[in-house]
């Protein structure tokens, strides 16, 4: 059966977005709610949730590293990134010719090296950190939150956040979102899935209500593709 590579099922598990790469290692946890330096869980979050509120759009170039454990495995991939609130719509385009894109309804994964394309739709997809950049869900309403004080320490440009889904989803066991102390901007976005894998996604020349069409969210892949719909890949 066609299965998807690990890069591009790593886009689907975390689905989402930073903004600019900041280098921090580690997992440690934080056990309480407690304040980092001036600000509070509360006050992060919702500082962060209005910033995205309050945007239409963004385009940026985004750096992923996906370290499989079961493999002992890491894959580095890179590409150009568009969100865009209206409909929301998304579009992951690869440097290698891989693309995965989201018309508001369906999403679609293209393997260039396989000539396989991947149709699925993205109401039957469990994407919390996904829904909250295409303007379609509130991060408090999927996880509880704590501020990570060791990796807040190595974040010197702002806070990190650990999120615990509130529901069992095996695509997040923590999501860790860097937040930039100035803006309420993410800056990079960690998740740990149940099987000990690591994906981090950092953004690079970040850009707020770029001018977006429809076109920039839709792919027809070349005449010999295979495509797979549904959701048994």
């Amino acid at each position: 059966m066609p299965r998807m590579s690990f890069s591009l099922l790593a886009v689907l598990s975390f689905a989402a977005v930073t903004a600019l790469p900041f280098a921090v290692e580690g997992t440690a946890h934080a056990e309480d709610a407690t304040p980092a330096g001036d600000a509070s869980v509360d006050s992060v979050v919702d500082g962060m949730q209005n910033f995205y509120d309050g945007s239409q759009s963004f385009c940026a170039k985004f750096t992923q590293t996906f370290k499989v454990k079961a493999h002992g495995r890491e894959d580095k991939s890179s590409g150009d990134v568009v969100f865009r609130k209206d409909g929301g719509k998304m579009r992951f385009k690869y440097s290698n010719g891989n693309h995965v894109v989201t018309d508001g309804h369906k999403v679609k994964v293209f393997q260039k090296n396989d000539r396989q394309l991947f149709v699925k739709s993205i109401e039957k997809s469990q994407f919390p950190v996904l829904d909250f950049l295409r303007g379609k869900g509130k991060l408090r309403d999927s996880f509880n939150f704590t501020i990570n004080a060791p990796m807040t320490e190595k974040f010197k440009n702002g806070y990190v956040l650990e999120g615990s889904p509130k529901n069992d989803a095996p695509e997040y066991k923590k999501v860790f979102f860097y937040v930039d102390k100035a803006t309420n901007q993410m800056r990079r976005v960690v998740i740990l899935d149940a099987h000990g894998n690591r994906n981090q996604m950092n953004f690079e020349s970040p850009r707020l209500n770029c001018k977006t069409n429809d076109g920039d969210f839709e792919f027809t892949p070349p005449k010999d593709t295979n495509v797979v719909e549904g959701d048994s890949n």
